[in-house]
């Protein structure tokens, strides 16, 4: 009779190690996209063209209602989560740290790119070097070269997107204004 066990359970222990990668946080971070589009059904989400999406997560409000939605990209993306966020208790402290529901991840460092949805649509003007058109929408411009990082904010579907590019590696100005442009195009 134990003969007849080994078999079983050997096949047992390759398909659950098989079926173990990549490793999610929960089985809800397999369903993403529609998590996101239930919650946030009323507005257009981004998908770039130069990475992976490798952390989604809800803004809170003080009442933990959301606010906002931020979403990261990076062209290397980890099959399994940061150190950091495979502990559950890490993850609580950092939601309640940053008044931030985590969706998905975080499987990535660094970040190339953040795409920001806030409800609120206050452009400060002040905070950016220029005013550009793309798309026949305005598009407020800064970039900091202390670190290399630049930020497209515009008004659109009811809110306001941030676009924050990394140009360390992946991205430049073309590259920036084409993910851009696309979103625009499509949404």
């Amino acid at each position: 009779m134990v003969k007849g066990i080994m078999p079983i359970v050997f096949a047992a222990f390759i398909i659950s190690a098989c079926a173990s990668s990549p490793n999610y946080y929960t089985e809800e971070e397999q369903e993403l996209p529609s998590i996101i589009e239930g919650e946030w059904s009323s507005i257009p989400l981004p998908s770039l063209r130069n990475g992976e999406l490798t952390l989604a997560m809800i803004q809170q409000t003080d009442e933990e209602e959301p606010e906002g939605l931020d979403l990261y990209y990076a062209e290397d993306k980890r099959e399994e989560l940061q150190p950091y966020f495979q502990d559950p208790s890490n993850r609580l402290e950092y939601e309640q740290d940053s008044q931030m529901k985590l969706l998905y991840g975080s499987y990535a460092k660094p970040v190339d790119a953040i795409v920001r949805y806030d409800k609120d649509q206050s452009l400060g003007a002040s905070d950016f070097d220029r005013e550009l058109t793309i798309e026949d929408t305005t598009v407020m411009f800064r970039y900091q070269e202390d670190n290399n990082i630049s930020t497209y904010v515009f008004n659109h579907a009811q809110g306001q997107y941030s676009f924050t590019f990394n140009r360390s590696n992946v991205y430049d100005a073309e590259k920036e204004r084409a993910e851009i442009e696309a979103f625009l195009q499509n949404h």
